[in-house]
């Protein structure tokens, strides 16, 4: 049991065992709590496979869920976690390239055959201290070999969402796909329609949330299913290979980052610059940029907050990164900042300004250029922020008050509040008093120059 004394909710795991050992029934710790302890990784699943019923089960756990229960599966709930309860099965036909149609109860042996990859059909006896293996998964695990349970051609077949799992699975332990389970992920790839979308993205997201995520990425490139489920983007096609290198240095440079927008942001950033580089006209850059979001994420059927929250980071990135740098370390007093400048401390006071500030961050560390003048800016904002509300200061000078000293509502009053909002972050207007006597001679010097 040492191998699990580190691991979270074990406690609970190893109750629910002796519950069903002490009720006659064999129980084992079973599938990825077994991998990651005998890595040596931290495990925040517990699975428990036992040759008890689910109606046997059942009394012994008065909170149980039968969620699964014609499969043999029971839920036991737990503040901020869950353990799943299953009866020693094989399984049935697969019709729908999913789910067997029928589950026969069985052993610990034929439950072990029917699981997807070897280093996930270890069971761990507690009492005996033992790992119970039928199916070489220790072996592999010391050669960081991920290979399906059996012929993986027949394990694909029966359930296609194993075709991303491999490459998911694989990159979090960062192991190798064994040679005949890697070509059979690239023969069941076009297979993927039957999986639902929301399934599929979610493979893609963790992936994408992963350390490794840059050895997930090269698998879905050379598998070929990158294509397959992006098809949107060009560069996983081949002799792209410089713009699918550049996301990869990129993704590595991420780190534990696992926020969505950045993650999606990381996929569409090559697909973005190749806009930028044919792009003519400045004023077609946001719609161009939307477009493609809009389209990729939706195909995948993301939340509206992170196609938004990804709309913006890549519409606005560049406005970081191709700011001029002539004045980036001119020690400015308070005050001095270029217009454009000002411009970026306002993207930054977005409710997803820390999202674009990382991402340009980022991509800004993998250029080798302009990371100081963000910095700088970054700064810049910070001093500037109203200490309780952690935002720039609300403005001093609304409609109202341009009203009250002879403006009249139009286009003609928002670009004098602007003026005034900029003048009052740089420091060049002092109080609402100073930006006040501004609008005033803004106004006159616009009536002069309207005669």
């Amino acid at each position: 049991m040492e191998i699990f004394s580190h691991q979270p909710h074990f406690s609970q795991a190893m109750m629910v065992c002796q519950a069903l050992k002490g009720a006659g029934f064999k129980a084992y710790l079973a599938g990825g709590c077994v991998r990651d302890a005998l890595l040596g990784r931290l495990s925040h699943d517990f699975d428990v496979a036992t040759d008890a019923r689910p109606e046997q089960i059942e009394p012994l756990f008065p909170k149980s869920l039968p969620v699964g229960k014609q499969f043999g599966v029971v839920i036991l709930p737990y503040q901020g976690f869950q353990i799943e309860v299953a009866t020693f099965r094989s399984d049935g036909e697969y019709r729908d390239g999913r789910h067997p149609t029928e589950v026969q109860f069985s052993n610990p042996e034929q439950d072990a055959l029917r699981r997807d990859f070897t280093v996930n059909a270890l069971f761990y006896d507690l009492d005996e201290q033992r790992v119970i293996d039928y199916v070489d998964g220790v072996s592999d695990l010391q050669k960081r070999i991920l290979r399906s349970v059996g012929d993986p051609q027949r394990r694909f077949a029966e359930d296609r969402l194993r075709v991303l799992r491999a490459i998911r699975i694989a990159a979090q332990l960062e192991f190798d796909i064994e040679r005949s389970t890697f070509q059979a992920v690239g023969d069941w790839g076009a297979e993927l329609a039957v999986v639902s979308q929301e399934r599929i993205t979610g493979e893609i997201r963790k992936m994408l949330a992963l350390p490794s995520r840059v050895q997930a990425l090269h698998d879905l490139q050379v598998s070929g299913l990158a294509q397959q489920l992006l098809p949107d983007l060009k560069y996983f096609l081949p002799n792209h290979e410089l713009s699918a290198r550049r996301t990869k240095h990129l993704a590595h440079l991420y780190g534990k980052e696992s926020r969505p927008a950045m993650l999606w942001a990381l996929l569409l950033w090559q697909e973005v610059e190749s806009l930028h580089q044919e792009l003519e006209n400045a004023e077609d850059w946001p719609p161009l940029v939307a477009g493609l979001v809009e389209l990729v994420l939706r195909h995948l059927k993301c939340s509206n907050h992170e196609i938004q929250e990804t709309t913006y980071v890549l519409t606005h990135y560049r406005d970081l990164l191709d700011l001029p740098e002539s004045d980036a370390f001119k020690p400015f007093p308070r005050g001095q900042l270029h217009n454009d400048e000002v411009s970026t401390l306002l993207l930054l006071d977005h409710p997803n300004g820390v999202t674009l500030l990382d991402f340009a961050m980022a991509v800004a560390a993998l250029e080798d250029q302009g990371v100081e003048q963000i910095l700088f800016l970054h700064t810049e904002y910070l001093s500037r922020l109203d200490r309780q509300t952690g935002r720039l200061p609300p403005s001093w000078v609304n409609g109202h008050d341009l009203v009250e000293i002879g403006f009249s509502p139009g286009p003609e009053m928002g670009l004098i509040l602007e003026e005034l909002y900029r003048g009052q972050i740089t420091g060049d207007l002092k109080d609402k008093k100073e930006a006040l006597t501004k609008a005033r001679a803004l106004r006159t010097e616009w009536a002069k120059n309207s005669k």
